[in-house]
């Protein structure tokens, strides 16, 4: 039996070959501060090709975890502009691969200090 699966049609028996196990993180991950309360946030695409979309992470100071901020669709799409944040604050980011439900390890993390 055959099924899709994103862009992959497989056999039923070869369903796993998406999974959480086998999609890899993203890494490269670069915060840079763009001005007061502003983060430019760039990254290398996963070596996944099925990745189909990454998860953008944060956390700042005080703050008690990391809280999803976007989801940017298509592999190729590594850089977000992060805003609104508190100046001269530092703030901690890391991106996650996803596929339908499934989701790789974070990234390596990178953290930034915003401007005055």
């Amino acid at each position: 039996m055959q099924r899709s699966i994103g862009l992959f049609t497989v056999a039923q028996t070869n369903a796993s070959l998406v999974s959480s196990g086998n999609l890899v993180a993203p890494v490269g991950m670069v915060a840079t501060a763009t001005g007061p309360g502003a983060v430019h946030l760039t990254w290398s695409p996963s070596p996944s090709l099925f990745a189909a979309a990454y998860e953008i992470y944060r956390i700042g100071d005080g703050e008690p975890d990391y809280t999803l901020i976007a989801t940017q669709v298509g592999r190729n799409n590594t850089t977000y502009d992060d805003g609104g944040l508190m100046p001269i604050t530092a703030y901690t980011y890391y991106v996650v691969a996803i596929h339908e439900s499934w989701s790789s390890t974070p990234s390596p993390t990178d953290t930034v200090i915003t401007l005055p």
